[in-house]
């Protein structure tokens, strides 16, 4: 478990419990750091520059970028960046690594220059360009990228395959915007609403759907998906202002705090990614980047004895045991 000592970050997970993110202050320059069997370590990077991960694969490899406001290199990070190969940086120009697939084999990212924005999947130095989309956010092993187009300045959330890039729209109002991706192709996110307010959206062969919500809420806004096709996200009740943080396997989301161990002294804030364990990653109520551990192996496969709610206790090396 890890306080960041300031007041914005992002983390990402790996599939063996490896947590990755940054921290620091809005408008100053952003840290990172990786979290592993509980221990912190801090990436070095160059006084007055930026470092920030944004996917880390099955292997170990984290893409991000670090540099200057308008230098920013995309590459991969450890004890320093290695830029990624065909990426080299021009004259005002930035470039930025967004995800990463599961073998470490292909990076997407987006390339801005003179305010103009390419997205780009990079697959060992060969580099292939992403038509019309602007924001890449996830990339899976079948190279499908889910990420987003620019639509009269608003995000749209859009899906690349087979060298097309597909609008998947919105739920009525004119932006939507991408949160996860999983290997069956299964997009998730949020869309604005007809009229005013947002939903959480689903988007697989059957197309694009509103997420179920919990009993209590008004809506579940997805954050991460595992393979599985499990999710988490954030209920929310537009009346009472509520939210709680839920994760759903089969049926209705459930509330992950109401079934933390007893030894728990902290709980979720916000649920930001689920691996293919089932770990839970996000930030914490006291402001920890926290990890959680189902206890014991969970089938997931129906309401009656596999899904969220059959947790009874949760643990985890990073704060929760």
């Amino acid at each position: 478990m890890h306080r960041p000592t300031t007041v914005d970050y992002g983390i990402v997970l790996a599939a063996n419990g490896v947590v990755v993110g940054y921290e620091g202050a809005r408008f100053t320059p952003a840290t990172a750091f990786k979290i592993e069997g509980g221990a912190l370590s801090l990436f070095p990077k160059l006084a007055g520059t930026s470092s920030q991960p944004t996917g880390i694969s099955d292997n170990g490899l984290i893409v991000g970028f670090s540099g200057s406001l308008g230098a920013m290199q995309a590459g991969t990070l450890g004890a320093t960046i290695t830029p990624i190969a065909a990426l080299r940086l021009g004259a005002g120009e930035s470039t930025y690594a967004k995800a990463i697939d599961p073998a470490g084999g292909s990076i997407t990212g987006q390339t801005i220059l003179n305010g103009t924005t390419r997205s780009w999947i990079n697959t060992g130095g060969a580099l292939v360009e992403i038509p019309l989309m602007v924001d890449p956010v996830a990339i899976n092993q079948a190279g499908v990228v889910a990420g987003n187009l620019s639509v009269a300045h608003r995000p749209v959330a859009a899906i690349y395959v087979d060298r097309v890039t597909v609008s998947l729209g919105t739920l009525g109002g004119a932006a939507s915007w991408v949160t996860g991706l999983n290997a069956s192709g299964t997009v998730i996110g949020e869309s604005e609403l007809v009229g005013s307010g947002t939903a959480g959206f689903l988007y697989d062969a059957n197309g694009l759907r509103t997420t179920q919500a919990a009993a209590g809420y008004d809506t579940f806004v997805p954050a991460g998906i595992n393979d599985a096709g499990q999710i988490v996200g954030e209920g929310r009740n537009n009346t009472s202002g509520a939210s709680a943080q839920l994760a759903v396997g089969a049926g209705r989301p459930v509330n992950i705090n109401q079934y933390l161990g007893a030894q728990a002294t902290d709980s979720l804030a916000f649920a930001q990614f689920i691996n293919a364990s089932g770990q839970i990653a996000g930030k914490c109520i006291t402001g920890y980047v926290c990890l959680l551990t189902p206890a014991g192996t969970l089938s997931w496969t129906s309401t009656t004895g596999g899904s969220f709610d059959d947790a009874r206790r949760w643990d985890s090396g990073l704060g929760f045991a």
